[in-house]
């Protein structure tokens, strides 16, 4: 069968990434989904309208992600003659605000237009916010604007609930953002996690985190020491693994130039040691342990679990 005919017989999950114009939704977008570098970004051409592009996440997730201009006349669109169009069967709206911009009364406006919309026409839809540049702002008042500018969008959204993360395409705040945004549309989640959990203290593991083979992005992670943060640099971050993901696709990324394939990677001293490597057909699974360990030992052990997550994938389709 064509792949393209199997892709439209799959059932997809509807995604609306709206915001202004400028406010780096494409950037986000070819980061995460095309391989693009934040670099590059700048040679991006403005999204004209709403640009429909299907792409797969774990295999048998097809995501329908609606890249929507966001210069003026495309927005009043939206809202009148392609608001059924635009807004029926919606399983997440991603709404981008560009932390410094000067038209944030506007962007504020538009977003609680959104919200009405999706209350009409798919009241089931999730609502994630990005507050996006955030490198733009003095590492001494970020975490008060984007507290402040939460509150200001949950009191704009009424009684919907949305969860809003700090962006920048700069670090892995962005594979954060994304990361929780694609695992909320995969089934099976939970079964993931626990199997993950399982598997962990099978291999004696402190610390062990799958990811989406193609994005990076975490699926599901399970440690045995409880994740806390007391600082950017403390070591019990929330977003180390997405930090892990962005410096394994850039080295994915730089193979591919040199012609070759990043394939496993594995750091071991006297006190600790990491594998990274593939998994199942759709992800890569690091396992870090707290004692030297031989990496042929973890390979058979992680080949043997392998069948198993596969299998779980399947049922989960």
């Amino acid at each position: 069968m064509n792949p393209q005919t199997r892709a439209t017989e799959q059932p997809q999950q509807k995604i609306l990434l709206m915001g202004p114009s400028g406010s780096g939704k494409s950037s986000m977008r070819t980061i995460i989904f095309a391989d693009n570098v934040p670099n590059n970004c700048r040679n991006l051409t403005l999204t004209v309208s709403a640009e429909s592009v299907q792409v797969k996440f774990m295999g048998d997730l097809y995501l329908n992600l609606w890249d929507c201009g966001g210069q003026n006349r495309y927005m009043d669109d939206y809202f009148n003659s392609q608001k059924s169009q635009i807004f029926s069967d919606v399983a997440v709206l991603i709404y981008v605000f560009d932390i410094r911009s000067e038209g944030h009364s506007q962007a504020l406006d538009w977003f609680s237009n959104c919200i009405t919309a999706l209350n009409e026409y798919s009241p089931s839809a999730k609502v994630f916010c990005l507050l996006h540049k955030m490198d733009l702002v003095s590492n001494f008042e970020r975490s008060a604007t984007f507290e402040s500018k939460r509150q200001e969008l949950q009191r704009t959204a009424h009684l919907k609930q949305i969860t809003c993360f700090p962006t920048t395409i700069w670090d892995e705040t962005l594979y954060t953002a994304w990361s929780e945004i694609c695992t909320s549309l995969l089934p099976g989640l939970r079964t993931y996690q626990k199997n993950l959990n399982t598997l962990m203290h099978s291999v004696d593991a402190k610390e062990v985190v799958l990811f989406e083979r193609r994005t990076f992005l975490t699926v599901a992670k399970e440690s045995r020491a409880p994740i806390i943060s007391t600082g950017e640099s403390d070591e019990q971050s929330p977003q180390r693994y997405e930090k892990v993901g962005t410096v394994l696709k850039q080295l994915k990324l730089s193979s591919a130039k040199l012609m070759g394939e990043f394939c496993r990677l594995q750091v071991r001293n006297k006190s600790f040691s990491a594998f990274m490597s593939p998994f199942t057909s759709t992800t890569l699974i690091l396992v870090i342990m707290d004692r030297p360990e031989h990496g042929a030992l973890m390979d058979i052990n992680l080949q043997l679990a392998s069948a198993h997550f596969e299998s779980l994938q399947s049922n989960n389709a």
